[in-house]
């Protein structure tokens, strides 16, 4: 019981002619072909808007998952439905990766947390402890906070990785995750998207940023409800002497 949705992202090869051969054996299978490539944002946000199932799970174009992910993943969701599912990446090397590249990409895509409540506890997991990986791949995300993650990101202006600022959105409008202990998902690294992101350092400048604007524009309400407050006591003031001469002119007429 799944969906297979895949984005053509405005391909000029044999890709296109494949997908058809596959959705013509798989009724599963749904093809989507954007006019010309947008990139990996955007075939993202058009596959989540068309997509109906409960939880979704991202694959990036050379990247891989085990056969029975998705059966055992739903399984997995019967406990308790969290917004997020975690499971593990084996990091599948190229000839000329080193040792301490392989472990280091093991270790990045591989933090974990057995299960975390909260939208501020998940955020800080994510951006400040590096607990939690912001790459989407090993993850299945509940529709609802997808689709409600993906529709908020074109409002932002932001220039780093689409990793960290789909992930940050994601964990805003999440509540809870948990993680399994399998590793179901293979990335063939120095060919994907996640290769090329940042660490979780840059979220959390991102995240900085951002704070810095709420105080900022915290401190200009603060400001105005002072010079406002000033204003109210001016004419309180104004008002007292007013009715000292109201009453003044009222004793002399008397």
């Amino acid at each position: 019981n799944i969906e297979v949705i895949c984005i053509d992202d405005g391909s000029t090869d044999t890709c296109l002619t494949i997908l058809n051969h596959y959705a013509r054996q798989d009724s599963r299978i749904k093809i989507i072909r954007q006019p010309k490539h947008l990139g990996t944002l955007k075939a993202r946000q058009t596959g989540t808007k068309q997509a109906s199932g409960d939880y979704f799970i991202y694959i990036e174009p050379h990247d891989w998952i085990e056969q029975d992910t998705c059966q055992r993943t739903f399984r997995f969701l019967r406990q308790d439905k969290p917004d997020i599912v975690q499971y593990g990446v084996v990091i599948e090397p190229s000839e000329s990766m080193s040792e301490g590249t392989l472990r280091h990409l093991d270790t990045m895509f591989n933090q974990r947390v057995e299960s975390l409540k909260g939208t501020e506890t998940l955020l800080k997991e994510c951006c400040i402890s590096g607990n939690i990986p912001v790459n989407l791949c090993g993850k299945a995300i509940r529709r609802e906070t997808a689709q409600k993650a993906f529709a908020a990101l074109p409002t932002i202006r932001c220039n780093d990785d689409e990793n960290l600022r789909t992930m940050y959105f994601i964990l805003k409008c999440s509540e809870s995750i948990r993680c399994m202990p399998q590793r179901f998902y293979h990335y063939r690294e120095g060919l994907g998207l996640t290769t090329r992101m940042a660490t979780s350092a840059t979220l959390k400048e991102t995240v900085g940023k951002l704070k810095s604007e709420r105080d900022n524009i915290q401190i200009e309400v603060s400001d105005l409800q002072t010079t406002l407050s000033k204003q109210d006591n001016e004419l309180i003031g104004l008002r007292k002497k007013n009715n000292k001469h109201l009453k003044l002119v009222r004793d002399r007429k008397s």
